[in-house]
């Protein structure tokens, strides 16, 4: 015998005596529930999400209150008026598609922006925003909680 044959004769004695792993089948549906329970883990270690602010405590509410029926205001001015950071300028936004204000463009607006300007709050804004009646009883129901 040559040398190669001894080497495949050992091989195949080497897996022939080594017993087979049987592998354990496992559905779908097991691993599902092992993913699942793994992820309630995960979720219990995490901190409870704070609720959300009571209704008159909203930042929506609080833009509500700040606007007059019948007059026109900025974002920026909005923003400002309610002492929140950039998320202000987003709820006018939600507002906006939720249909509780009416939007215009500002006739004192150049098209062109100095950013300089911008930053110092010089700048016209490009829309101007107003309550609708949805947004008027809004307002009312919030005025009553306050």
């Amino acid at each position: 015998m040559s040398i190669l044959e001894n080497l495949l004769a050992l091989t195949n004695q080497r897996h022939k005596t080594q017993p087979k792993r049987k592998r354990r089948w496992r559905s779908k549906y097991d691993l599902r529930g092992r993913k699942t329970a793994h992820w309630l883990k995960i979720k219990a270690r995490r901190p409870a999400r704070p609720l959300p602010p009571p209704f008159g405590n909203r930042i929506i509410d609080r833009i509500a209150l700040v606007m007059e029926p019948g007059k026109w205001y900025g974002r920026d001015d909005l923003r400002r008026a309610v002492g929140r950071s950039q998320d202000g300028r987003w709820k006018v936004r939600e507002m906006f598609v939720a249909g509780l204000l009416a939007r215009a463009q500002n006739p004192a607006w150049r098209g062109t922006v100095n950013p300089w300007e911008a930053m110092a709050g010089l700048a016209e804004p490009k829309w101007l925003y107003r309550l609708t009646p949805m947004g008027e009883a809004l307002r009312a129901a919030v005025s009553l909680l306050q």
